[in-house]
Protein backbone atom coordinates (compact mmCIF):
# COMPACT_ATOMS: atom_id res chain seq x y z
CA UNK A 1 0.00 0.00 0.00
CA UNK A 2 1.15 3.51 -1.27
CA UNK A 3 2.06 6.27 2.20
CA UNK A 4 0.14 9.01 1.59
CA UNK A 5 1.64 12.09 0.08
CA UNK A 6 2.41 15.00 2.72
CA UNK A 7 1.09 18.38 1.68
CA UNK A 8 3.26 21.13 2.65
CA UNK A 9 2.23 24.75 2.77
CA UNK A 10 3.72 27.54 3.75
CA UNK A 11 2.40 29.33 6.31
CA UNK A 12 0.04 26.69 6.97
CA UNK A 13 -0.07 25.63 10.65
CA UNK A 14 0.21 21.64 11.83
CA UNK A 15 -0.35 19.32 14.31
CA UNK A 16 2.03 16.52 14.33
CA UNK A 17 2.31 14.13 16.51
CA UNK A 18 3.91 10.58 16.96
CA UNK A 19 4.61 8.17 19.97
CA UNK A 20 6.75 5.62 21.17
CA UNK A 21 7.07 1.86 19.47
CA UNK A 22 4.96 -0.11 21.25
CA UNK A 23 3.79 2.27 22.80
CA UNK A 24 7.24 2.67 24.88
CA UNK A 25 8.17 5.41 26.68
CA UNK A 26 10.49 7.27 25.42
CA UNK A 27 11.03 10.68 27.03
CA UNK A 28 11.07 9.22 30.63
CA UNK A 29 14.31 10.41 31.68
CA UNK A 30 15.07 14.57 31.41
CA UNK A 31 17.82 13.93 28.96
CA UNK A 32 15.28 12.64 26.46
CA UNK A 33 13.19 15.67 26.68
CA UNK A 34 15.95 17.92 26.83
CA UNK A 35 17.54 15.96 23.66
CA UNK A 36 14.59 16.45 21.69
CA UNK A 37 13.41 19.74 22.87
CA UNK A 38 17.60 20.32 21.51
CA UNK A 39 16.51 19.41 18.17
CA UNK A 40 13.44 21.42 17.74
CA UNK A 41 15.41 24.62 19.19
CA UNK A 42 17.79 23.90 16.16
CA UNK A 43 15.74 23.87 13.48
CA UNK A 44 13.16 26.47 14.78
CA UNK A 45 17.00 28.99 14.71
CA UNK A 46 17.20 28.01 11.21
CA UNK A 47 13.57 29.75 10.41
CA UNK A 48 12.21 25.99 9.22
CA UNK A 49 9.22 26.18 11.02
CA UNK A 50 7.84 28.06 13.81
CA UNK A 51 6.65 26.50 16.48
CA UNK A 52 3.51 27.50 18.01
CA UNK A 53 3.14 24.88 20.80
CA UNK A 54 4.54 21.74 22.02
CA UNK A 55 4.19 18.70 24.75
CA UNK A 56 6.73 16.02 25.65
CA UNK A 57 4.85 12.83 27.39
CA UNK A 58 6.44 10.05 28.63
CA UNK A 59 5.90 7.85 25.49
CA UNK A 60 4.58 10.67 22.85
CA UNK A 61 4.94 14.17 22.26
CA UNK A 62 2.30 16.71 19.97
CA UNK A 63 4.19 19.98 18.24
CA UNK A 64 1.79 22.54 16.63
CA UNK A 65 3.94 24.50 14.13
CA UNK A 66 3.28 26.81 11.45
CA UNK A 67 5.29 25.99 7.66
CA UNK A 68 7.77 28.14 6.55
CA UNK A 69 9.43 27.35 3.12
CA UNK A 70 11.10 24.54 3.99
CA UNK A 71 9.32 21.06 3.19
CA UNK A 72 8.10 19.66 6.61
CA UNK A 73 9.39 16.10 5.99
CA UNK A 74 13.23 17.68 5.63
CA UNK A 75 13.30 18.81 9.13
CA UNK A 76 10.88 15.98 10.75
CA UNK A 77 13.61 13.45 9.07
CA UNK A 78 16.20 15.67 10.82
CA UNK A 79 14.52 15.52 13.88
CA UNK A 80 13.28 11.78 14.27
CA UNK A 81 16.38 9.90 12.87
CA UNK A 82 18.86 12.23 14.86
CA UNK A 83 17.00 11.51 17.82
CA UNK A 84 16.44 8.08 17.54
CA UNK A 85 19.82 7.53 17.28
CA UNK A 86 20.80 9.10 20.31
CA UNK A 87 18.43 7.26 22.45
CA UNK A 88 19.24 4.22 20.83
CA UNK A 89 22.67 4.66 21.64
CA UNK A 90 22.30 6.10 25.08
CA UNK A 91 19.87 3.12 26.01
CA UNK A 92 22.36 0.36 24.69
CA UNK A 93 19.44 -0.83 21.90
CA UNK A 94 18.45 -0.62 18.53
CA UNK A 95 15.62 -0.70 16.57
CA UNK A 96 12.27 1.97 15.88
CA UNK A 97 12.26 4.36 18.47
CA UNK A 98 8.94 5.75 17.15
CA UNK A 99 5.56 3.69 15.98
CA UNK A 100 5.20 4.63 11.94
CA UNK A 101 5.65 7.76 10.71
CA UNK A 102 4.50 10.60 12.66
CA UNK A 103 1.76 12.02 12.09
CA UNK A 104 0.22 15.69 10.34
CA UNK A 105 -3.05 17.17 10.08
CA UNK A 106 -3.23 21.10 9.03
CA UNK A 107 -5.54 23.40 11.31
CA UNK A 108 -8.35 24.47 9.34
CA UNK A 109 -8.83 28.07 10.98
CA UNK A 110 -8.80 30.01 14.04
CA UNK A 111 -11.31 27.97 16.43
CA UNK A 112 -9.53 24.92 15.17
CA UNK A 113 -6.33 25.92 16.34
CA UNK A 114 -7.69 27.35 19.66
CA UNK A 115 -9.27 23.88 20.54
CA UNK A 116 -5.62 22.22 19.72
CA UNK A 117 -3.80 24.13 22.04
CA UNK A 118 -5.99 23.81 24.86
CA UNK A 119 -5.83 20.23 24.00
CA UNK A 120 -1.78 20.14 23.84
CA UNK A 121 -1.44 22.20 26.63
CA UNK A 122 -4.33 20.12 29.10
CA UNK A 123 -2.58 16.78 27.96
CA UNK A 124 0.00 16.59 30.89
CA UNK A 125 -2.84 17.44 33.24
CA UNK A 126 -5.13 14.67 31.89
CA UNK A 127 -2.60 12.63 32.10
CA UNK A 128 -1.72 13.14 35.95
Amino acid sequence: MARRLRINLPGVVYHIFQRGNNKEYIFSEDKDKLSFLYLLEKHTKKEDFELLAYVIMSNHYHLILRLKEVPMQHFMHSIMSKYARAYNKRNKRSGHVFEGRYNSIPVEDEHHLQDLLRYVHQNPVRAG
